[in-house]
């Protein structure tokens, strides 16, 4: 996916801000998209392949830059999907996990947002062996972000963005009440979001279908 600067939201922004610098208003856009990302899990990347390096169980995995991990989707080990538990879990049903014991991993668990843990040692390396998808946000200090937010979400990013500036206090656009309604409006976004990315684009139909007489 291409990127949009976040200067293309300036416009969404600015009317209903009179006043508000284009740097306040950018960090505001900003934070917005970013807390939209983590609260929605809408952005989903396919990672280029890694190696699997032999006697390491610890990986990074690194988006494109600007971007930075929220959680791991799924993640192929030699083209079988690894599954996603938390520490808690292994050390009831995997003991060996502790001790990094060598073998074929049949889990990973996830250290940081960006690092996995796999539960054994590989024995052999291979050449693009893990393939992690990932749900992404920007990173902290991003200048662009994904399109998607800009195609499909501009009004959602404008009530977060209005929300965090509308509360700074004693400026000539501070308006707390506006502010509360745009955070409301902005969570509102979030959960539609949230409800697409979890059927993954696929409309369903919400027309009852007649049972049969019998």
């Amino acid at each position: 996916m291409a990127d949009v600067s976040l200067d293309v939201f300036i416009p969404q922004v600015s009317p209903f801000a009179p006043g508000c610098p284009e740097e306040v208003a950018k960090e505001a856009i900003l934070n917005a998209c970013i807390k939209f990302c983590e609260e929605s899990w809408i952005l989903r990347e396919d990672i280029p392949a890694g190696n699997i390096v032999a006697g390491t169980d610890d990986y990074t995995i690194s988006p494109q830059v600007g971007r930075e991990v929220v959680s791991v989707i799924s993640f192929l080990y030699n083209e079988v999907e690894l599954a996603r538990k938390t520490e808690e879990e292994l050390d009831r049903e995997d003991y060996g996990w502790r001790t990094a014991d060598p073998g074929t991993p049949t889990a990973i668990i996830q250290l940081e947002p960006g690092r996995v843990r796999l539960n054994r040692l590989p024995e052999d390396s291979t050449v693009g062996g893990l393939i992690p998808r990932v749900i992404t946000k920007p990173s902290a200090d991003a200048e662009t972000v994904d399109e998607r937010l800009f195609n499909d979400w501009k009004k959602a990013i404008r009530y977060g963005a209005l929300e965090e500036i509308q509360s700074i206090p004693n400026k000539m656009w501070t308006d707390i009440k506006l502010a509360d309604r745009n955070g409301r409006l902005f969570s509102n976004e979030i959960q539609k979001a949230k409800a697409r990315a979890n059927m993954s684009y696929f409309k369903r139909s919400t027309t009852a279908q007649m049972r049969p007489w019998i």
